[in-house]
Formats: C-alpha cells, structure tokens, sequence
C-alpha cells in the first residue's frame, strides 16, 4: 500500500506494478481504485470493467468518478472521462499523454492496434510536442493501417505527419519513405497520401526517398526511378533515372530488372549490351515476371512439337556420335538455324541465362556472322546445355571454328550424321531469313518490331509506384540509338 501512494500512476506502471495496484484496490484502498479506474478507461476505453470501478468509486462517495461514469452513460468521450480521473490521481496534461503512450505501447505489444490508434488519438487531442517513444508507435501503426489490418481512426493528419517528420529527423528510413511517398503522391499500400501529409512536396519528397533508400528500403530506388524517368515531371532527370534503376535491378526488385533488360536490349549495339540485357531479363522472368519471359521469346525461334519423333532420332545418333547429338539437341531447344548449330562452342558459350553463339567470319552474309545471346526458356534447354557443355569440355580444347578447315570439317561432319539417319532439318534446325535473324539479336530494329511489348513491359501507368505527377506524365519512353549494330571491319 505504501509504494501504491508514494507513487504515481505512471511510476507505477512503468515500473511493472500494475498487478500490485490492482491487489490493492481489490482490498478496499480508495485511491487504489480511483487509479485502476483512470487506467482501465486509458487503455481499453469504456469497457466493463472500468465501468465497475467506477461504480465502485462513486458508491464510495467520489465526485470525480461519478462525473465520469456520467460521461460515459450520457456516450461523452472516453477521452473526457478518463483525463478527468487522471487529473483526479495528480496527473496534468502531459502526464496524461504519457498514460495515452504507455497504453498504446502496451496494446501494441497484446495485439490490440484499434486499441492503440484510440490513445493516440487522444494523445493528438492534447496536442503535445511528439516524442521519439510516440512517433515509434505512430509508424508501428501505419505499418499495421498500410497492410489493411487497421484504420487509422481519429489520429488527424497534421499529427501523423509531426510524427513522421519527427522520426525522420533521427533518421528513421521508415518515416522517410512514408513521408517520402506522401510528398510525392505516392500511396503507402492502403493509406492515401492525404492520410500522411497536408501539402505535397515533390523536391523534399524525393529527397526523402533518397534518404530511405540509403537506409535499406530497396523500393524507394524504383520509386525514385519513376519519378525521375517521368518527361513531365518536376524533378526528371532521365540519366539519373537510369542510376536508380540499376540500384533497384540490383537489389533483386523483379520490374526493375525487368525494365533496365528491357531498356538495354532496345539500345544494344553491340554484345556486351546484349548479354547484360538478356542477363537481367532473364532474372526477372525467373522471379516470375511474364512480361520479361515475353521479351525472351522474342529471341528465340520455338520448335515444332514433335518432341517425341526428336527424342528418337537423337537417341539413335547419341549412340554413334555424342558430340553431334548435342549439337542437335541444343538447336532444338535454343532455335539455332544449322549454320550456327555447327559453329557454337557449348562450353564456352555457356551463360548462366543461356548460350552466346559466336561470330563466325566466314558466313556470307553480314546478317548470318554476328554473334547472337539465346536466352534459356525451358527447364529442357538448361538441362541440354549442361549436358552439351560438359560433353565438349571433357573432349578437351576446343578447335577454333573461325578456322576456314576447322569450319568445313564440321560442316561435312554434320551432313553426313543428317543423311545417314535421315534427319528432316525443321525437326531440330530455325529455318529463318539473315534479316529476321539480324532483328532477334537486339537493337533498334528488334525495338521497333516489338514496340507494342515494350510500352507494355515499361509502362508505369499507376499511382503505386510513380505517383500522380509522374504516372500524368503517360508511359515511360524508349530513347534508342538508332545505330546499327557494331560490326568490326571484316563484315
């Protein structure tokens, strides 16, 4: 009884007393009661209980406890009632604040978020300068109203965005990135902008976002490349854009990788680019992007589906000549026309998104001798072109097949297999002109016959991701270079 009144009803409960509280008003104390009834309306509102401590403290003659317990019959504010036995224990309008606070943790902690959303709505309604321990709930419960779980009440806006702009003077990259977003009209999942900030700053909002991305939220990078790609937009800075995009691919963010392929396949003009490109196209379309696996077979001239009538033909030449079989296998699966089945080195250009088949000087035609990345579409190209890499590596080093002879030699060696067992060439060989070849290895050309894919695969067209000034703006533009491919001097 006396640590019940020698200290406060915060002191109390910060320093785990509550059960000691409650023990001693069951026993009669007055002010032990008057004290777990002020509690009880603060942390769970006008429940039953409160409402029976109450009861109990104005049949025992308590002015304070009537009045509230009256407040509460005549549907008053729980607010009200509450502050008015706080005020009745000692407590003055700071402290009650921190009762609202320690509260909301509390509920927090137990699972009940409606609960916490209420005592910081009463805590706004006091109008108290925000502390680190309140903004910390604050962005707890825009976490759970952000998902859906939870709506955020009464808390008025101005006092959400205090908070926030309060975190995120300690550099909390969560309050960045809600009031990031927010300034940029960007929604935080279920919470409209408006729930966040009063005024939209497009320039502090990207700053924000900036600053959030630095801390270790991913997201932020594609926002930020959304909002800089956008021609209209305040802030665009398309080269800027095009940084921010490649730290979001990096950061494994499936429609960054999949633009940033996309992008670079459209201004490839050479093979570095090429690679890069499929490469990050590849990655998105194992995360399951579609649009991504969209672009890749546009690479790759598909088979007929006479897979069993090939299985039976390869089994027959595997048998006799391996090294053949696998050439055959892997312009099945990859699309290869038969001058470029009988040039690829499968170990060598082996890629973990699939096969590069190299240049080869002495095709007549310029469109026929470049190099050309196919990307891997099936489970059965993987496995072929593990099968077919380590056949050929354990054969040892390979023979260079720029070699004029090296080059005749596999040419005959590949007609005679194809005569003796009968090999009908479209059932394993793309029959394709150089031209629609030359298109499928990237570039401006490829871009220009796949542009409606393209809009589609870099368009940005709601507010989720850009925003509402930088999704006005329309689709994100394609800006190609309309140089050919390189070619070196012997083409």
């Amino acid at each position: 009884m006396i640590l019940v009144e020698g200290l406060t009803l915060e002191e109390l409960l910060l320093t785990g007393h509550e059960a000691t509280l409650r023990q001693v008003a069951v026993s009669g104390n007055h002010q032990a009661q008057i004290r777990v009834a002020a509690w009880l309306l603060v942390r769970h509102g006008d429940s039953e209980d409160a409402r029976a401590w109450l009861s109990v403290c104005a049949d025992s003659g308590n002015v304070v406890a009537r009045e509230s317990l009256s407040a509460l019959q005549s549907e008053a504010s729980v607010t009200i009632a509450s502050s008015l036995l706080a005020l009745h224990c000692g407590a003055n309008g700071s402290d009650i604040a921190r009762l609202n606070a320690i509260a909301a943790r509390k509920a927090l902690d137990s699972g009940e978020p409606s609960d916490a959303v209420r005592c910081v709505g009463s805590i706004a309604a006091l109008a108290p300068l925000p502390t680190h321990d309140l903004a910390e709930i604050t962005l707890s419960i825009l976490d759970l109203a952000s998902a859906g779980q939870l709506s955020l009440g009464s808390i008025p806006t101005s006092w959400i965005e205090t908070c926030l702009r309060c975190a995120s003077d300690r550099g909390d990259p969560r309050a960045h990135y809600y009031l990031g977003r927010a300034m940029c009209s960007i929604p935080s999942g279920r919470l409209a902008p408006r729930q966040l900030t009063l005024q939209p700053n497009l320039r502090w909002g990207s700053a924000l976002l900036l600053r959030s991305a630095d801390g270790g939220l991913d997201e932020a990078w594609l926002h930020l490349y959304c909002l800089h790609a956008a021609s209209k937009s305040s802030v665009a800075n398309p080269p800027l854009a095009r940084v921010f995009l490649e730290k979001a691919a990096r950061r494994g963010h499936r429609s960054a990788q999949r633009i940033l392929g996309a992008l670079l396949l459209g201004e490839a003009v050479d093979m570095v680019r090429t690679e890069k490109a499929v490469s990050w196209l590849h990655l998105a379309a194992e995360s399951g992007d579609s649009e991504a696996t969209g672009l890749l077979e546009t690479l790759v001239v598909r088979p007929d589906g006479r897979d069993a009538e090939a299985c039976e033909v390869l089994s027959e030449i595997r048998s006799r000549d391996p090294l053949i079989a696998s050439r055959l296998l892997l312009a099945r699966h990859f699309g290869l026309t038969k001058r470029e089945a009988t040039l690829v080195d499968p170990a060598m250009g082996q890629r973990s998104w699939g096969l590069v088949v190299e240049r080869n000087p002495y095709f007549v035609k310029p469109g026929l001798r470049a190099a050309r990345a196919v990307p891997i579409l099936s489970a059965a190209a993987r496995r072929s072109l593990h099968w077919a890499a380590s056949i050929y590596q354990d054969a040892g080093p390979p023979a260079d097949a720029a070699d004029s002879d090296v080059w005749e030699k596999r040419i005959k060696r590949m007609n005679r297999v194809i005569k003796k067992h009968h090999v009908e060439p479209s059932l394993f060989f793309a029959n394709i002109t150089s031209d629609a070849l030359e298109i499928m290895r990237g570039g401006p050309r490829w871009a220009t016959s796949q542009r409606a894919r393209l809009k589609s695969a870099l368009s940005f067209n709601d507010h989720e991701l850009a925003g509402k000034e930088a999704a006005e703006s329309g689709p994100i533009k394609l800006e190609i270079s309309h140089r050919r491919r390189v070619r070196s001097s012997s083409d």
